[in-house]
């Protein structure tokens, strides 16, 4: 995108240019979404059915057959932190499916979100 608007506009900025007001953007628009209540965040947004039930049954089972693991993935469109308080509003991390962050990925912290379970 970014050699499409150099191209398209003829504009000389550069990734360095640009990257440090992405990361400005993507911290503003967590920290608009970690200052909503739960009820806010999840507002107009659901799970599909039979999301919540089968994250619980599949946690239920690794902790009932001596620790297996299950490996549970969730996709989302969503900048990761935003991500996570979204799965936290919704009552996904609560099914005990997903196991916590290890260490920051991507060299991104997301304050206030620290108990949430990585996404890939």
């Amino acid at each position: 995108l970014l050699r499409l608007a150099q191209k398209t506009l003829g504009s000389s900025f550069t990734f360095s240019d640009t990257r440090s007001k992405v990361d400005e953007m993507m911290k503003e628009m967590f920290n608009f979404v970690s200052s909503c209540e739960d009820s806010e965040v999840a507002r107009g947004i659901a799970p599909l059915p039979g999301v919540l039930q089968t994250l619980k049954t599949l946690a239920s089972e690794r902790h009932n057959k001596g620790g297996e693991k299950v490996a549970c993935g969730l996709v989302t469109g969503n900048v990761e932190g935003i991500a996570r308080r979204k799965m936290k509003a919704l009552g996904i991390l609560d099914t005990g499916a997903l196991t916590p962050l290890s260490e920051p990925q991507g060299g991104r912290i997301w304050e206030g979100v620290e108990d949430i379970g990585f996404l890939g």
